[in-house]
């Protein structure tokens, strides 16, 4: 990273100052840190730095340097003082999040930072990452003498820890010899996803950065945090508009998430689709349910780095057994406010089956929303505010019965509670 061409007329500036001299200003910065398979902690930082006056602490306990090179000194290993280990797949949601803070540290130019900090990434695990938009129909007009789009998958950290992206990889539905195409990154060295965070992945066949990059041109997306971008090194990411599959896989090759989208997934009052992302309504929510999907409300068709247009959380369960909605009233007009209805349940045993229909004040079904759909203790359903025909109804109360029953034992749950639709006038 000290090195370059030169730039001078001359091809060479022997026995002057280099053409491309710039001194060095700026204070090093961690560029990764990573939680390791023994229990260590690797970080990575920006330049080669200076340890001697240096600490560190882990959570605010402090963390002994156990590996330090000065030939290779931009990398180091910490011991983790609260013993974390690597998770087992089977239980990766129960990890503890890691903070690294690094006090008095500095460059062997002398340039310091009083302190440094940053999310210790851990192993990615199946649950933790998901796919939370895509854009498969990028428009793209030679003749508009505008930018054109690109496709793009955006994947979301949900755990409450940073997680790394080293070794991961898309791909497609395996074929009938468990065959897949993959898609990897030009380098996922360095890279991770922030508790809570965005990654974009993206396709361009030009070694150039990112802010030169026909997504971050149509967009107008900063290069602020490179780790955050991941490039694919082709013309395209070849999603079709249709059902389409896509696996994020990590480094040996096992699932973290999958989605099989449907160009039905979008928003069905609009005419056009063309150049509107697919967007992941809640998070949390199941991969590959269509009521968790719709069209992004932005007028530049999508939300890259940042939480969709169309976001919305289930409210909190009752303690008691019933039915809540979340909001009430709700409005299914697309404009990206309160557009779906959450229909949170709590039961008293996990075997029940459901059946959930949605009639309006007349008494007319309008909506079939689960038939023989495995409850659980508790969960949500989602409602767009569609006929089952997928027809806007019209403003006003409407009725949800719930219905859950469990034929092994003959025991059964209904409850029966009202919803407003409303529209802005």
């Amino acid at each position: 990273s000290n090195w370059s061409s030169s730039i001078s007329n001359y091809r060479n500036t022997v026995g002057n100052e280099n053409s491309i001299y710039e001194p060095d200003v700026t204070p090093p910065k961690i560029l990764f840190s990573k939680l390791q398979s023994d229990g260590t902690i690797f970080v990575a930082f920006t330049e080669f730095v200076n340890i001697n006056n240096a600490s560190a602490s882990i959570n605010n306990q402090p963390a002994s340097v156990i590996q330090y090179n000065e030939t290779d000194a931009n990398i180091l290993i910490l011991e983790n003082p609260g013993g974390a280990s690597v998770l087992s797949k089977s239980n990766s949601r129960a990890s503890q999040p890691l903070r690294l803070v690094f006090t008095n540290i500095t460059d062997f130019k002398g340039n310091a930072n009083d302190e440094l900090s940053v999310e210790v990434s851990q192993s990615l695990m199946p649950g933790t990452v998901v796919i939370n938009e895509i854009l498969y129909n990028p428009l793209a007009n030679s003749d508009d003498n505008l930018p054109d789009q690109t496709e793009y998958i955006e994947l979301y950290n949900r755990a409450d820890h940073a997680v790394s992206l080293e070794g991961f990889s898309l791909h497609d539905e395996p074929d009938e010899h468990n065959s897949v195409r993959s898609l990897f990154p030009v380098s996922s060295q360095y890279k991770w996803i922030p508790a809570g965070g965005y990654v974009i992945v993206y396709a361009d066949d030009q070694a150039k950065s990112f802010e030169e990059s026909q997504l971050a041109e149509y967009f107008e997306l900063q290069d602020e945090d490179d780790q955050f971008k991941v490039r694919i090194d082709q013309t395209s990411l070849s999603l079709t508009n249709t059902d389409d599959a896509i696996y994020l896989a990590d480094s040996t090759g096992t699932t973290i998430d999958s989605v099989f989208y449907n160009e039905s997934w979008q928003n069905p009052n609009l005419y056009n689709t063309e150049g509107l992302a697919l967007e992941r309504i809640d998070p949390s929510g199941p991969s590959n349910d269509q009521s968790n999907w719709s069209s992004s409300t932005r007028v530049s068709g999508g939300t890259p780095g940042e939480q969709n247009s169309i976001f919305q959380q289930g409210g909190t369960v009752s303690q008691n057994t019933g039915m809540t909605f979340t909001p009430n009233p709700f409005s299914p007009d697309g404009d990206g406010f309160d557009d779906n209805l959450f229909i949170n349940y709590k039961l008293d045993e996990p075997d029940y089956l459901l059946r959930v229909r949605i009639f309006d004040r007349y008494g007319r079904q309008v909506k079939r929303l689960a038939d023989g759909f495995q409850a659980g203790f508790e969960g949500s359903l989602i409602w767009d505010g569609l006929t089952e025909d997928r027809r806007k109804n019209r403003v006003g109360i409407y009725i949800v019965l719930f219905e859950a029953y469990n034929s092994s034992n003959g025991k059964n749950v209904t409850f029966k509670e009202t919803v407003v639709l409303a529209r802005k006038f």
